[in-house]
C-alpha cells in the first residue's frame, strides 16, 4: 500500500489526510486504462475506414 497525503485548505486551517491505494485499486486502474486504449484504438480504426 502506498500512502500519499491530500491537503484541503479551509477558512481557518489546512486539513491533511492520508490517501491509500490497495492492490485491487492498482489492478482496476490498469484494467480501466487498457479498456480505454482498446476503445480509442477501435474509434481510430472506424475513423480511418
Amino acid at each position: 500500500m502506498s500512502a500519499m497525503t491530500s491537503t484541503t485548505t479551509t477558512k481557518t486551517r489546512v486539513l491533511t489526510d492520508e490517501v491509500r491505494e490497495s492492490p485491487v485499486d492498482i489492478h482496476l486502474q490498469r484494467v480501466h486504462r487498457r479498456i480505454l486504449w482498446v476503445i480509442l484504438f477501435l474509434v481510430a480504426i472506424i475513423i480511418i475506414l
